[in-house]
């Protein structure tokens, strides 16, 4: 018999490995043993968004906690969630919230209605309503 896949194993993967730098879609493929089809149709189906933009959504909004909760640098906190490249996070943080990441780290650190940002960002991060 086939066992079929549910979001919640997906979520427990990217959760564990959400520090890796490895963490891609064709990961999660491997780890859960089934074909990027079946991966894909599963995430489209309970999250109505792509394997790698759920991901990537993850990703950010435990980069975004992490720089609040922390109050450190926003490229030190994704660093830290396995994004190596500072000039693929700026073009991942630029196309989803229309600012610069040292914007973003000033709002979570600096300006005086940081709570507000926060609340902000981990909003238009949620997936299906929930911050995962």
């Amino acid at each position: 018999a086939l066992v079929s896949l549910n979001s919640d194993k997906i979520i427990v993967v990217i959760r564990d490995e959400i520090c890796n730098p490895d963490l891609n879609v064709d990961f999660l493929c491997r780890e859960l043993c089934k074909s990027r089809s079946t991966v894909n149709k599963c995430i489209i189906k309970d999250f109505n968004i792509k394997p790698s933009e759920l991901i990537k959504n993850i990703k950010l909004q435990r980069i975004i906690k992490y720089t609040y909760d922390f109050q450190i640098d926003i490229y030190k906190s994704a660093q830290y969630y396995g994004i190596v490249r500072a000039d693929t996070f700026y073009k991942v943080i630029k196309r989803k919230f229309n600012k610069n990441p040292s914007v973003i780290e000033s709002e979570l650190t600096i300006h005086e209605e940081k709570r507000n940002y926060f609340l902000n960002y981990h909003k238009s991060l949620m997936i299906n309503g929930l911050i995962i």
